[in-house]
């Protein structure tokens, strides 16, 4: 078994003269402790005994984030009062998607009950906002750090709660917010763009009740009973956003099709359902491209650009499904009629259907899957939670694409590795439950 690496983020002693309490470091008594109550084989990564010279600053600096890079979790201890280097290494596990638990009890430097007059204003039950926005989990106790690890050791992922760019997004959207002196904006259709975030599943706004989607939108029915109107209002504000900046769920997710498609075939034939105006055509060579989308907008565009895309399931050919891959990215929480389905039934032999599903909504991932098997699809489920994301991926094909299917698992994994650093150790595909 391969041991399971944890680096220890801490405090190191600075000299034979350092005054600070031991409680300041990682001692030989915790690192005891850790190996024993994980009770698998672990490595620990601690950079105060690596071997190195102290004196050459680069060096210590590039061998304390190596460490970090290939650690599978990092443990920080925030006992008492850190450095500039603790902060350091947590940001960088955050941008590399590993596990980050911080022992913090309560009372301490970092996690208080009480302190007064912060600008004015006497906080409760307060953490240190860069403790809080940088850990997916606060112990009061190392043994329940080393009972998060113990379980992630046997299989069970940690859940992640770091969400650097979310955070960062509620605080424009605020700011926004108090220029503007209100928080709903309708966008139309029934639409309303929240500018503060982090509101609940459903709100009142103008009156009715409305339903939260993407954390700042807030839809006029759930997304399966979505009205036209309103999802191409949903389409112009992501086309906006993504004008500002790239998205970066959705660009992962279309760099591990991308991934899909290249390890089904060189030249890969596809076959898009949802694509709007961001086709996977733009990812990458491929020998052919159909794309299949509802919003006329979207259809014109891609015309213009000589790209074959049509509006409505009546119009697909038989040559538009021989096909490697047919991709449905972040469309099949909307409303999908029959006769789109009915279109997977007709695919070659070997075609690989691949599409992503909120796990927020149990219900719906619960009845796609099962419209995957009526239609005589066998499906797999990556579930992307672990990592922080409400999101699933779904690989689907005929019994004869079995082969197919697993080199796209591997190839999803393998892209997943390089999206989120702690996806090695974390993501397991599971097979679809029949009913």
């Amino acid at each position: 078994m391969t041991p399971l690496r944890i680096y220890l983020s801490g405090s190191i002693r600075k000299g034979a003269g350092d005054p600070r309490s031991p409680d300041h470091f990682w001692t030989p008594d915790d690192e005891e402790f850790i190996r024993a109550d994980v009770g698998v084989p672990v490595e620990l990564l601690n950079p105060a005994k690596t071997d190195i010279r102290r004196q050459d600053f680069a060096l210590n600096f590039g061998c304390d984030l190596h460490l970090v890079s290939i650690s599978d979790v990092v443990l920080v201890d925030a006992r008492k009062e850190k450095g500039i280097g603790v902060g350091a290494e947590m940001m960088f596990a955050a941008q590399r998607g590993i596990p980050i638990i911080t022992w913090a009890p309560e009372d301490t430097h970092y996690r208080r009950r009480k302190v007064a007059d912060v600008f004015g204003e006497d906080l409760t039950d307060w953490t240190h906002p860069f403790v809080f926005g940088l850990s997916d989990h606060v112990v009061d106790e190392l043994a329940q750090a080393t009972a998060l690890i113990r379980a992630l050791a046997r299989g069970t992922p940690i859940p992640r709660t770091v969400a650097v760019e979310r955070h960062m997004e509620r605080y424009r959207l605020s700011a926004a917010r108090e220029r503007a002196g209100e928080r709903f904006v309708n966008i139309g259709g029934g639409v309303y763009q929240d500018l503060v975030g982090g509101g609940a599943p459903i709100e009142m706004i103008g009156g009715a009740p409305r339903h939260r989607f993407m954390d700042f939108l807030y839809l006029p029915t759930p997304t399966a009973l979505l009205p036209p109107e309103a999802m191409l209002c949903v389409n112009r504000w992501r086309e906006r956003r993504l004008a500002e900046r790239p998205l970066l769920h959705s660009s992962r997710v279309r760099r591990i099709a991308a991934a899909v498609a290249r390890t089904l075939s060189d030249l890969p034939r596809i076959f898009e359902i949802g694509c709007g105006k961001f086709p996977l055509a733009d990812d990458i060579h491929c020998a052919s491209w159909t794309g299949l989308e509802i919003d006329p907008e979207a259809v014109a565009h891609l015309a213009s650009r000589g790209l074959r895309c049509i509006a409505s399931p009546l119009e697909v050919k038989s040559e538009d499904l021989r096909v490697d891959l047919v991709a449905a990215l972040f469309c099949m929480q909307f409303s999908i009629d029959d006769a789109e389905l009915a279109l997977l039934a007709r695919l070659a032999d070997e075609a690989v259907v691949l599409f992503n599903i909120p796990t927020r909504d149990e219900a719906l991932a619960r009845r796609r899957l099962q419209q995957a098997r009526v239609l005589g699809l066998s499906a797999s489920v990556l579930d992307l939670h672990p990592l922080g994301v409400n999101d699933a991926l779904v690989l689907a094909g005929c019994p004869r694409a079995s082969g197919r299917v697993e080199a796209a698992k591997a190839a999803i994994l393998a892209q997943a590795a390089l999206e989120w650093q702690s996806a090695g150790a974390t993501l397991r595909w599971t097979e679809s439950e029949k009913d």
